[in-house]
C-alpha cells in the first residue's frame, strides 16, 4: 500500500464557555460575516 500526502492540513480546537444554560458568544457586526461566534482567535 502506498500513502501519499496531498496538501496542507489544519487542526482546529474550539472551547465553549457555559454556565448552566448560559453560553458565551459574540454577535458579529461585520456585514461580510454576520451571526454569532465563540469569542477568541486572531
Amino acid at each position: 500500500m502506498v500513502y501519499r500526502y496531498w496538501g496542507y492540513k489544519e487542526l482546529t480546537n474550539m472551547c465553549m464557555i457555559y454556565y448552566g444554560d448560559i453560553i458565551l458568544v459574540q454577535d458579529r457586526l461585520n456585514p461580510n460575516w454576520t451571526g454569532i461566534t465563540f469569542p477568541g482567535g486572531l
